[in-house]
């Protein structure tokens, strides 16, 4: 992949050069791309999944499929040549609200964005939904390592 071409969606070795999460905690199925300041991912929940309990995928796991997500993004900003960090860290998880949990088999849609960028510290904002109807949201910090 040259500088700056990412042709989405981006599923399993593309989606690889993304972030460095690997199976079974890997929690995108897919990297769909830019749609203005989003940046969009899916995942299916799958029986016998990371995180998943009886029928139900877990909190924590919601959390960090939004974990993913925004690094997800900022893998594609830096494959395009917009973003020169290799490396981040999760600073912080605020106002993260869920209306319910997933269920297996229900495939979530997530986009994430900037809010604000102080040097190496970034603001997202993350929204998850499920069916088209609100799953959860919330804010993280990163701390990005170039």
């Amino acid at each position: 992949m040259a500088n700056g071409e990412l042709q989405f969606p981006l599923r399993g070795e593309a989606l690889d050069s993304l972030i460095p999460h690997r199976s079974p905690f890997l929690l995108i199925d897919a990297a769909e791309g830019f749609e203005g300041e989003w940046f969009n991912c899916m995942f299916e929940i799958r029986a016998g999944g990371t995180f998943v309990q009886g029928e139900e995928f877990d909190e924590c796991g919601l959390v960090e499929h939004i974990a993913q997500t925004a690094a997800s993004r900022a893998g594609a900003l830096r494959l395009m040549g917009m973003l020169d960090a290799t490396l981040g860290y999760i600073a912080s998880v605020d106002g993260v609200h869920f209306a319910r949990r997933a269920r297996v088999g229900e495939l979530l849609r997530s986009r994430v964005r900037e809010i604000q960028q102080l040097g190496n510290l970034s603001l997202v904002e993350v929204e998850v939904r499920v069916n088209g109807g609100f799953l959860a949201s919330g804010r993280m910090k990163f701390f990005a390592v170039e």
